[in-house]
């Protein structure tokens, strides 16, 4: 794969995690999109075109992950995902395999999107701490924390070069 190619779907897919309405993805989700996902984001840009209807159904998928992994509040929100499941895990195994990707990297992704999957399955089982504002999400403002989650420092880390920034309150601003 060209690298300028792989760049471009590696761009999307970190506008898809900035446009998602909702807390940021757990770590290994960000991981997986990044590093497998956007290889068969680019395979289908390559074959069909930016904007295709292939290549935007690949970006829903992401979507769609990241939806999944999202605090599910409401027995209506766990029987929603029930639904989903399957059909999300279809078009996950359908995309790495078309674009050959690291067995091992997906096996493991794919392990712990199950237990994350059977934990947000439980009632009862307290939701992840938010981990941006509870108002919608704009990529124009910044969001403002308090506290970096450190479980986020390997995901902005690989979002660097993005219009990440990041500041810490009671030090200096960063930027990534």
């Amino acid at each position: 794969m060209e690298p300028a190619a792989l760049d471009a779907a590696k761009a999307e897919i970190k506008q898809c995690i900035a446009d998602f309405q909702g807390s940021l993805p757990p770590p290994f989700v960000a991981e997986f999109l990044l590093q497998q996902w956007s290889r068969y984001l680019t395979l289908l840009n390559a074959r069909h075109g930016s904007g295709s209807p292939e290549a935007r159904a690949a970006l829903a998928t992401a979507e769609r992950l990241i939806g999944s992994v999202a605090p599910k509040a409401t027995d209506r929100d766990r029987a929603d995902l029930m639904r989903s499941i399957g059909e999300l895990v279809r078009r996950i195994k359908d995309g790495v395999r078309a674009a050959e990707c690291d067995r091992d990297a997906v096996h493991a992704f794919m392990k712990k999107l199950q237990e994350t999957h059977l934990q947000l399955l439980q009632p009862g089982t307290p939701a992840p701490a938010p981990s941006g504002p509870e108002t919608e999400f704009n990529p124009d403002e910044t969001l403002s924390f308090s506290q970096i989650d450190p479980r986020y420092q390997d995901m902005l880390a690989q979002l660097r070069g993005g219009d990440v920034e990041v500041i810490d309150m009671d030090e200096k601003k960063r930027s990534f």
